[in-house]
């Protein structure tokens, strides 16, 4: 966009749903809708920078592939995605039930 800023009337999402082709939601963003949007990021933010404790997780095992580890004096650097073995579970009970799936014409 060459660095200009894109008015938020100009950005919408399209969410298309196979079944209904002809029936696509969309959803509009607006001035307003961003202002609310950036207040509350801003209020997160205050939150964050006003925060005496920032408690640690008791669950280490996230902390494994952290960047930030060292911080918590959990680590020097983060563990290899390849060691990752979250997604692999889940992929193992992974099905897809095609009958649930609606057909749509070409």
């Amino acid at each position: 966009n060459g660095g200009e800023k894109i008015p938020p009337e100009n950005i919408e999402m399209i969410y298309w749903f196979a079944n209904f082709p002809h029936e696509p939601a969309v959803f509009q963003y607006s001035q307003a809708k961003f202002e609310r949007d950036w207040d509350s990021v801003g209020k997160i933010v205050a939150e964050i920078k006003t925060a005496a404790k920032f408690p640690m997780s008791e669950d280490e095992r996230p902390c494994r592939f952290c960047s930030f580890r060292s911080y918590c004096d959990r680590g020097k650097e983060a563990g290899s995605w390849d060691e990752f073995e979250g997604e692999a579970e889940a992929e193992e009970n992974f099905t897809i039930d095609f009958e649930q799936i609606g057909e749509i014409a070409f």
